[in-house]
């Protein structure tokens, strides 16, 4: 409790406002990369080895998307860590 105390510390109580140094902007590019992936969609006369071949893209995209929000998650918490 003690910890989430401390960020309503540093709030102006004048203005209700945080210091410069605790606003930031925090770039939405990172939610945008991790869209969901949709179900490919399938047929119930559509053959299995190519319904099977279109799952196996949509996890392959999936995975990716997530190593990118990853990695971008990641920058971000190295740009907050030297003050940009």
């Amino acid at each position: 409790m003690a910890l989430t105390l401390c960020g309503c510390a540093a709030v102006n109580k004048d203005t209700g406002t945080a210091p410069e140094t605790l606003r930031r902007q925090i770039p939405a590019v990172c939610e945008r990369i991790l869209e969901p992936v949709p179900f490919p969609p399938a047929g119930e006369n559509d053959d299995a080895r190519a319904a099977f071949m279109r799952d196996d893209a949509a996890i392959i995209t999936a995975n990716n998307r997530m190593a990118e929000g990853r990695n971008c998650f990641a920058d971000v918490r190295r740009q907050f860590d030297q003050g940009k």
